[in-house]
């Protein structure tokens, strides 16, 4: 094989349950070749596509057992990202004006900020159905931040 994927579970919201996450593979393991690099300020992607070099070199991607979770999306972690993620995307989209994936990801991301651009964005892509309930999660979570930015501070230090 010339990579695996892996299940990435999401942890939104106050509390880890079999309710507050979202799920997605992601291909986090595969062979090291100079040709391959991240790209992007954030949200980094591999380019050239891995499907591609494992078809130039005879191979395949398969599916790993191999599952991990993500808890940067709960509570009081969410609001410390905010701000840094917005202004991230927004240089990003400065460098890539078509990336429509790094205008989905900003659309998201000021939409569950409680920015009304974010849901004319993604209204725009069609999207902003799917993330509603995510969204209302990680605005409780936005809203503790503002509250008690002091003592998040420490997560900063992990």
């Amino acid at each position: 094989a010339f990579a695996y994927t892996m299940l990435r579970q999401d942890y939104f919201g106050d509390t880890v349950d079999d309710e507050s996450f979202s799920e997605m593979l992601q291909t986090r393991l595969f062979r090291n070749r100079e040709s391959v690099r991240y790209v992007g300020r954030i949200h980094q992607q591999l380019e050239p596509r891995l499907t591609q070099c494992a078809l130039a070199e005879g191979r395949r991607t398969l599916a790993s057992p191999i599952r991990f979770r993500h808890y940067g999306y709960m509570g009081d972690y969410i609001g410390m990202k905010k701000d840094r993620t917005i202004h991230l995307l927004e240089l990003e989209l400065r460098d890539r004006p078509d990336s429509f994936y790094y205008l989905v990801e900003l659309g998201r991301t000021k939409l569950i900020s409680g920015d009304p651009s974010g849901a004319e964005l993604m209204s725009a892509f069609g999207l902003g159905h799917r993330v509603r309930k995510r969204a209302d999660s990680l605005q409780r979570g936005f809203a503790r931040y503002d509250d008690r930015a002091a003592l998040n501070l420490r997560c900063i230090a992990r």
